[in-house]
């Protein structure tokens, strides 16, 4: 009897055999033999179902998948220039990379992976975390997004799964998208999805140029019926936040955006935002006691929201310009406070709507005024803006007054 190899089963040659035929190994060398070349030298088709091909340029495993008809990444290390596909060289996230790029391969290893890449960045070489595309992280503590790193999100969804933050954001970090912070599987959730907080940093959200907070989308906020706040961001008396930018998608928290900036804002932090209420209290809370100048744009869907636009300071808050949705739907004041510019190209009517709207607070240019005087107050308007005044001594200035460019009033009504 013949004998035959054990993984191949090609038969053994036998002394005296003079019927022995090479076919079937030759056959077997062929299909299972790995070529190696560069990979401009790949083969165009693979002949065979599996066939795998080693490009020694890229140090990486290909391998022919005839029923996709295309050469699909099987293993290797890859190059810091072309990395395989989906990984970080298939490296450990525990693995120093020689780009400082790791890869946070579960919930527990995500804050390993930051620290890992924090502690060999600084300023001018920073470190990145990437997420396993599409992946559920259930996180059960607070994750710290540490200075000089960026986290890329690949459509991940980091998952709330206790009462905690899900993120604070130290200066000098960056999160890109596609990604989703959801927190709506905790009931009566308290806490903060995304967090700038001055009080836990050790230095100002600027310094320099490059010490912002930015956050590339689209970046999603899932939040429960209501609970709990979006985006945080919150300063000391001498902390500031100044620069940062934020593409954010956000829905279904008691406060969408808040704004505690005893420290202020300074120069332009803008928030592009797509905001949806469900029995929310505020899209935009600001109850710092500087200025703020914090810029918005974007679709706001206003229904199922108490209020929209809330300052509860005397000084400078924010501008929103964009898209207001059901505004009618509101229950309470569409913008209530000083120093609030709103402008939206529909779903504005003071006619029936409820507005508190205070001194230098403008929506769409339009403004309201009261003084014992026989026009607006000079200092808090801008040229352009168009006040509807009531003269609270003896009327004679009561009208609809345009500021001129000089400063000057122009009573039009």
């Amino acid at each position: 009897m013949v004998d035959e190899t054990p993984r191949l089963n090609l038969n053994v040659y036998e002394l005296g055999d003079t019927t022995w035929d090479h076919t079937d190994t030759v056959e077997a060398l062929d299909e299972h033999a790995v070529e190696a070349g560069s990979i401009r030298d790949r083969p165009e088709e693979g002949q065979y179902d599996d066939e795998l091909y080693a490009a020694i340029d890229q140090r990486m495993l290909w391998r022919w998948d005839a029923t996709e008809g295309d050469w699909e990444p099987f293993g290797g290390l890859g190059t810091d220039d072309e990395p395989v596909p989906g990984t970080a060289h298939f490296e450990s996230v525990q693995t120093k990379q020689r780009n400082n790029v790791f890869v946070a391969q579960t919930a527990d290893g995500l804050q390993d992976a930051i620290d890992s890449a924090a502690d060999n960045a600084w300023s001018a070489r920073r470190g990145a975390v990437i997420l396993r595309p599409h992946e559920n992280y259930n996180l059960t503590d607070e994750v710290i997004l540490r200075s000089n790193v960026t986290l890329f999100g690949n459509g991940a969804c980091l998952c709330a799964t206790t009462d905690a933050n899900l993120i604070y954001a130290e200066p000098r970090t960056s999160i890109s998208g596609p990604l989703e912070l959801d927190t709506s599987a905790v009931n009566g959730y308290s806490s903060t999805a995304l967090l700038l907080d001055g009080d836990r940093a050790n230095t100002h959200y600027r310094l320099r140029t490059r010490d912002v907070v930015t956050v590339t989308g689209p970046v999603r906020l899932h939040g429960g019926a209501g609970d709990g706040t979006g985006l945080k961001l919150h300063t000391t008396d001498n902390g500031y936040i100044t620069h940062c930018h934020f593409d954010l998608m956000i829905r279904g928290y008691e406060t969408q955006v808040h704004c505690e900036t005893p420290g202020g804002f300074a120069n332009s932090n803008i928030i592009n935002i797509e905001a949806v209420p469900v029995d929310t209290d505020h899209i935009f809370l600001h109850t710092g006691s500087n200025e703020a100048k914090l810029i918005c744009f974007g679709h706001i869907q206003c229904g199922n929201a108490n209020e929209i636009f809330v300052n509860e300071t005397s000084e400078k808050s924010f501008k929103f310009w964009g898209h207001m949705e059901d505004s009618h739907w509101v229950e309470g004041n569409v913008v209530r406070g000083d120093k609030i510019n709103v402008r939206s190209e529909s779903g504005i009517n003071i006619s029936y709507q409820e507005w508190d709207l205070g001194t230098g607070t403008t929506v769409n240019n339009i403004g309201v005024d009261e003084a014992d005087q026989e026009e607006p107050s000079n200092g808090e308007w801008n040229a352009g803006n168009i006040v509807d005044f009531t003269d609270t001594g003896d009327g004679s200035g009561d009208g609809i007054y345009l500021k001129h460019l000089d400063g000057s009033w122009i009573q039009i009504d």
